[in-house]
């Protein structure tokens, strides 16, 4: 009977050390399979709301006006392409969203030939300082000069001065927003994702100038 009894145990032990790892294996599997029947779908309020625009920006010229290169020093080694933008989306503006820490917001989003991601920077993006203008109101106020003319060597349309500056310093986990009159500055929210390319930024809208 204790040989039975031990004979049963070794063979369901045997049994389980094949069949357990299949379940896993599979479990990936089963769960595709179950979206694809109940139409499991993420709603896109979580993911920053539904993208209402979407613009492509050509590969391969990350060279400024034409003769930049990137640094030579060896940090930079094999990064082409780290500060090639190749897409630009905008998002609808959520409100009363109680899964972020901001109920009420609009999110943008950046899309790079690379990120830059290493053992040394895994979250990657350690290269970019991106500065993004907004016009809220057309040509009622604001500024035709950039936050930094002599760096940036652009300037806007009368018709069309920006109201306020979203800088985005690559390393950093957050971002800053501030208005061409000084009187709002604000730390906001940045997402990384190296594996896509992409990093994002969500605009906090319950300060009154930016609705």
């Amino acid at each position: 009977m204790k040989r039975f009894l031990f004979t049963i145990i070794t063979v369901w032990a045997a049994v389980s050390a094949l069949l357990i790892p299949q379940v896993f294996i599979n479990s990936t599997f089963i769960t595709h399979k179950l979206d694809e029947l109940l139409h499991l779908r993420v709603d896109p309020a979580f993911s920053g709301g539904r993208e209402i625009a979407h613009l492509l920006d050509p590969g391969g010229d990350d060279c400024g006006e034409g003769g930049f290169t990137y640094p030579r020093h060896e940090m930079y080694a094999g990064k082409g392409g780290v500060l090639d933008l190749v897409a630009y989306s905008v998002y609808a503006p959520q409100t009363s969203a109680r899964w972020s820490d901001l109920p009420d917001y609009q999110q943008i989003r950046l899309t790079f030939s690379r990120s830059g991601a290493d053992a040394e920077n895994p979250a990657g993006f350690s290269c970019p300082v991106i500065n993004i203008y907004l016009d809220v109101d057309g040509e009622k106020s604001g500024k035709t000069e950039t936050a930094f003319p002599r760096a940036e060597l652009v300037s806007f349309d009368p018709k069309h001065p920006w109201d306020f500056l979203i800088r985005i310093y690559g390393p950093d986990e957050s971002a800053l927003i501030l208005s061409a009159d000084g009187g709002y500055r604000e730390k906001i929210p940045v997402f990384k994702n190296s594996e896509k390319n992409t990093l994002a930024v969500r605009i906090p809208l319950e300060y009154s100038g930016l609705k």
